[in-house]
């Protein structure tokens, strides 16, 4: 109340004091003014009081006034690169900043975090980031933030925006969880991802989705496996990249069921279809190296697109097992007649040649010698006497020995050179050499010193070219 309103009302209250009573009793009279000066001694002292509420107000605000000033120099210091790296922000203004009902300062704090020196900093972070009214550029900024906070506070705090209600927050926590290399975070990112609702579309994705496959590839921990595998079925083209991508990654055998389903499941390839996700199964398979995918692998072999032959033709010897070998065969004798007759380059059959040397099979062998009688040359040639050695039993060298004594063949003596000389073969089979090598036209006599000229046996086999 201000003061001459109160010495008005003390006026008008004397004045009716008065008139009520002007004959009464004097000591009455006194004991209202007595009252009279208790009141004002009061409202002296509420007026007094009240001074200093206004001034302490008007300090309050001045202060706010001096904080909102820094806290804008300090936003606009940000925005222009007066802040250089690893220059420290006081502790006051952090705390200004990170408790300001303003998002954009709020944000500011974080994006500062890391310059304060602070120890409660992580927590002050943390307690902020966690406040799910904050809008989602700050929620962002806070991820970004305790990614960078090196403490195992920040690290915890982080997990938990993996259940944030917007999916690009938390394709930002996977994907800083990621840089961790930690795969101690696997079984929360896996939980994440199981939570997701299917929103997915061809053209439709989603972001959280696609950013928790990337994380769990990187930390390649096999526990995902499967939960990875699943998403090979949506309907999204990235997704399914993604999946491949990290099914590569972990290199977990388990996975070739459900690559061999999704295999299935595409549209059969045709000469002109692009086929880069054909490719990219089949180079996944290969990769794998689980024998059961060998079947799958061979069937492409008669493609009708060459690329995803060449591709299968390439994996094939990193599952290749003696089951394969009737495919293998037919798909050789097939490329080999195609080769004679001048309409395949031969790419593929030395594909085939390697696939057949991985069977480790001798029967193997008997088809490669049939192509090599028949005059196989060039690449496909050097493959085959390069497998040769590993795939051929004594029993077939004897055979051939025999046969080269009764037709000198100079093809078949350059392919049984390598196998000898190339092979580890019991030692019953020096004397065959020795025959061999005198069976050359123009073998010179042997003379007294010298080394002889017989193919030396190799201690260890021939180390396999691809």
């Amino acid at each position: 109340m201000r003061p001459l309103v109160v010495a008005g009302a003390l006026a008008l209250l004397v004045s009716l004091c008065g008139c009520s009573d002007p004959g009464g009793d004097k000591g009455s009279g006194a004991q209202v003014q007595e009252e009279l000066a208790a009141l004002k001694d009061r409202l002296a002292s509420l007026e007094d009081q009240n001074a200093k509420v206004l001034k302490a107000s008007a300090e309050r605000e001045a202060q706010l006034e001096q904080a909102r000033a820094e806290r804008a120099a300090l936003a606009e210091k940000i925005q222009n690169g007066g802040v250089p790296e690893g220059a420290y922000v006081d502790a006051r203004t952090f705390t200004l900043l990170v408790n300001s009902p303003d998002p954009d300062l709020v944000r500011t704090a974080f994006l500062l975090a890391r310059k304060i020196p602070s120890p409660e900093r992580t927590q002050a972070v943390i307690a902020q980031a966690k406040a799910i009214e904050r809008p989602q550029a700050v929620r962002e900024a806070a991820v970004e933030t305790l990614s960078l906070l090196n403490e195992d506070a920040a690290r915890e705090a982080l997990v938990g925006f993996l259940g944030d209600r917007e999916g690009y927050v938390v394709a930002k926590t996977a994907q800083v969880l990621a840089k961790t290399g930690d795969n101690r975070f696997t079984p929360a990112l896996a939980e994440a991802m199981g939570k997701l609702a299917v929103v997915e579309s061809a053209t439709l994705f989603d972001p959280a989705r696609q950013a928790l496959l990337e994380a769990l590839g990187v930390l390649g921990d096999r526990r995902a496996t499967a939960l990875i595998a699943a998403n090979l079925k949506s309907p999204n083209g990235k997704t399914q990249e993604l999946a491949l991508r990290a099914l590569r990654n972990i290199g977990d055998p388990a996975a070739t069921p459900a690559l061999l389903e999704f295999l299935k499941s595409l549209p059969a390839p045709t000469a002109v279809l692009d086929t880069r996700v054909h490719r990219d199964v089949v180079d996944v398979l290969g990769l794998l190296g689980d024998p059961g995918c060998g079947a799958a692998l061979a069937d492409l072999l008669d493609s009708p697109n060459v690329a995803l032959r060449d591709r299968a033709a390439l994996q094939l010897p990193r599952v290749a097992t003696p089951a394969l070998l009737p495919a293998l065969t037919a798909a050789f004798k097939m490329e080999w007649a195609a080769t004679l007759a001048g309409k395949k380059s031969g790419t593929l059959l030395e594909y085939i040649i390697r696939s057949l040397g991985a069977t480790r099979d001798p029967k193997a062998a008997e088809v490669l010698l049939q192509a090599l009688a028949e005059g196989m040359k060039d690449n496909p040639a050097r493959e085959a006497a390069v497998l040769l050695p590993q795939l051929c039993t004594p029993k077939m060298i004897d055979g051939m020995l025999d046969a080269y004594a009764k037709n000198p063949d100079p093809t078949a003596k350059a392919t049984l050179e390598k196998i000898l000389r190339n092979g580890t073969y019991p030692v019953k089979f020096d004397e065959k050499a020795k025959t061999f090598a005198k069976l050359e036209a123009n073998a010179q006599p042997e003379k007294p010193g010298e080394i002889d000229p017989v193919p030396q046996k190799v201690a260890e086999p021939a180390k396999e070219q691809f």
